[in-house]
């Protein structure tokens, strides 16, 4: 998968963020278990404190009761009601709050207290009224069972309450301690997880960009021999680092075709100023050269007029022969006409001897047949003896007819037999006649051909010698140019010379600015 610099950093702020949202989860786990265990504790703490005033209340009314039978004195009775009063109403509110288990428990206390409130007022107070205070304090020895009941089971509930309170707030703290721990372990993990992502995404980032960097520093100072950078991942450094490689092939191949090219110019400009001086000298050469070519190009001129009145005749004598030739070709082509018609009727001739020879087969077959019913009929005359003696004789006389007449169609086959022969002999020669005609019609047709294409030469010639003799007048006015031009080129070979001076001198100093890189 191809992964970019922003994504790889992304990916780990990615990776922090998840570490950062696992701490936050978790302390929001923490938070969450604290709240419902703190909950719990202050609603059994609320519990626990209405026990503690139901059981102080308790021992209060208690102790009241004691000294208004003891001492008999009002006010201790008015305590004791309102005590009585606040123990009731305290139970009534703490079952109002109070577990399905403890709700029993907190009934029976209710009941104890209640039926322990009748029982004094009904039994001792009375007395008390009376001054009868021992026989009160008797009385109320004996339903003294109801109070310590009582007392009892609200020492057993406040037991109760306070263990499971102590569990709940150890419970609370061990889940807040392991709370602590995981976050602090998940923060150091994220801490780690941090520094190593940081460490690693900073690796892969900067390595290659110190080797891009350091390869760099060796091209700006001419120096190209260095070795590919290999980047094994796949983001912006990597497409870096192989724009970098083609960069620096790319130079090393220029300065080498700089190197190259500079020896190459010192090495051309040294052969261009020889071959300037050799091309001054030789427009001088050309120069004298030209004069006498315009004294030839006359001559050629004359020589021109003359072969074009040569031309004209040829052609002239060429259209008398193309026409003769399209004579002889129109006589071969009659002569071939004829020996077609003479081969079609031949072919006629044979196909009639054919047709002969076909009735003269059926003849022969009727001959053959009637021989043979004659035959049978003398057989039958003989049979039927003196009866049968004329019979016999006309019998022998048809006998003999058909044997005439098989020897007569005999004879017509072989008549006819000579005469295909000797007209598929005909039919062979007046073919062989008629090649022999169509070939010399082709070659007659050929030599037309080559007449016309000769006369057509011909005045081709007449009228390229008209050209020439047009363009020999025009060379004529071209030598005088060239010799001015010839002029003109020396003083530029002069001109070529130095600038070529000038060339050998850059192409030195190019070699020397070539010389600064090791390729």
């Amino acid at each position: 998968m191809k992964m970019t610099i922003g994504m790889k950093i992304g990916g780990g702020f990615a990776l922090l963020i998840l570490f950062m949202a696992a701490v936050a989860i978790q302390s929001f786990l923490i938070m969450g278990n604290t709240i419902s265990n703190a909950s719990d504790v202050g609603q059994r703490v609320v519990r626990l404190s209405l026990d503690y005033q139901i059981n102080d209340t308790f021992k209060e009314l208690s102790r009241d009761i004691r000294a208004y039978l003891l001492y008999g004195d009002q006010k201790y009775y008015n305590e004791y009601e309102q005590d009585i009063k606040e123990t009731q109403s305290l139970l009534e509110k703490r079952l109002n709050n109070c577990t399905a288990q403890a709700r029993p428990q907190l009934e029976e206390v209710l009941s104890k207290v209640t039926e322990y409130n009748r029982q004094i007022d009904g039994r001792a107070i009375p007395l008390v009224r009376e001054g009868k205070l021992q026989e009160a304090v008797i009385e109320a020895q004996s339903v003294a069972s109801y109070a310590s009941d009582a007392e009892e089971i609200l020492a057993k509930l406040i037991k109760e309450n306070e263990q499971k309170t102590t569990g709940v707030v150890d419970k609370m703290q061990s889940g807040a301690a392991g709370g602590r721990s995981r976050v602090i372990l998940i923060s150091v993990l994220a801490l780690v997880a941090g520094i190593l992502i940081a460490v690693l995404i900073t690796r892969m980032i900067t390595r290659p960009i110190l080797a891009t960097v350091h390869e760099a520093g060796r091209i700006a100072e001419g120096d190209l021999t260095g070795e590919e950078l290999v980047v094994r991942t796949r983001d912006e450094i990597a497409r870096l680092a192989e724009a970098f490689n083609r960069m620096r092939a790319n130079l090393r191949e220029v300065v080498g075709q700089i190197i190259q090219s500079a020896g190459q110019v010192a090495e051309s400009s040294s052969q261009l100023a020889a071959q300037a001086e050799q091309t001054a000298a030789g427009a001088n050469d050309t120069a004298s050269t030209m004069s006498e070519m315009a004294s030839t190009v006359d001559q050629v001129t004359g020589n021109a007029q003359n072969v074009s009145a040569a031309a004209e005749q040829a052609a002239s004598r060429a259209a008398e022969g193309a026409g003769g030739v399209e004579r002889v070709i129109g006589q071969m082509k009659a002569i071939e006409q004829s020996a077609a018609n003479v081969s079609t009727a031949i072919n006629a001739l044979n196909h009639t001897t054919g047709r002969i020879t076909q009735i003269l087969d059926l003849i022969t077959q009727i001959a053959d047949q009637t021989n043979l019913l004659a035959l049978n009929a003398a057989i039958e005359a003989a049979r039927a003896g003196e009866h049968g003696r004329g019979f016999a004789v006309v019998a022998e006389e048809v006998r003999k007819l058909a044997e005439q007449s098989a020897s007569a169609a005999k004879e017509i086959y072989e008549l006819i037999t000579t005469v295909q022969d000797e007209s598929g002999k005909a039919v062979e020669v007046m073919a062989a006649g008629a090649a022999e005609v169509a070939e010399g019609s082709k070659v007659i047709s050929e030599v037309g051909a080559n007449i016309k294409a000769i006369n057509f030469a011909i005045e081709d010639v007449a009228r390229q010698v008209q050209e020439m003799a047009a363009a020999t007048e025009e060379i004529s006015a071209g030598v005088q140019n060239v010799a001015g031009t010839t002029e003109e080129q020396t003083s530029a070979m002069e001109e070529v010379s130095a600038s070529t001076e000038e060339l050998t001198v850059l192409a030195g100093e190019l070699d020397r600015l070539a010389e600064r890189f090791r390729v």
